[in-house]
C-alpha cells in the first residue's frame, strides 16, 4: 500500500490517506482530483529501512522540502534537532 500525507499551504500535515496500489501512481491523481491539495508520499505500518522522508508524515507533522523529511512537533525549547534522522533530541538528565 502507498500512503499519502495531505499538506496545507504551510506544509503541515492535515491527514494521511491510503492510496490505491492498483493504479500506476498509487492513487495520487484520484486524491488530487477528489480531495484537492498537495500530497507527499509517506509510509504506513511497515516502514522501509531506506525511507527517504525519515519519519511517518502523520497529522501534526510538518514536511520540510529542503530536508525532504517529515518532522514532528517540537516538544519543548530545550530539545535539539538531529538533521540526519530529522528527529528531536531529548537531553539526558543525570540524577
Amino acid at each position: 500500500m502507498r500512503y499519502w500525507a495531505h499538506l496545507d499551504d504551510n506544509n503541515n500535515v492535515i491527514n494521511t490517506s491510503v492510496g490505491n496500489e492498483e493504479s500506476s501512481d498509487g492513487g495520487l491523481q484520484w486524491l488530487i482530483d477528489n480531495v484537492g491539495g498537495k500530497f507527499i508520499e509517506t509510509w504506513g505500518e511497515n516502514q522501509p529501512t531506506n525511507n527517504p522522508r525519515k519519519n511517518y508524515g502523520g497529522p501534526g507533522c510538518t514536511y520540510d522540502s529542503v530536508l525532504d523529511a517529515f518532522i514532528g512537533l517540537k516538544p519543548d525549547d530545550s530539545i535539539g534537532f538531529d538533521e540526519e534522522t530529522c528527529q528531536w533530541i531529548v537531553p539526558i538528565k543525570i540524577l
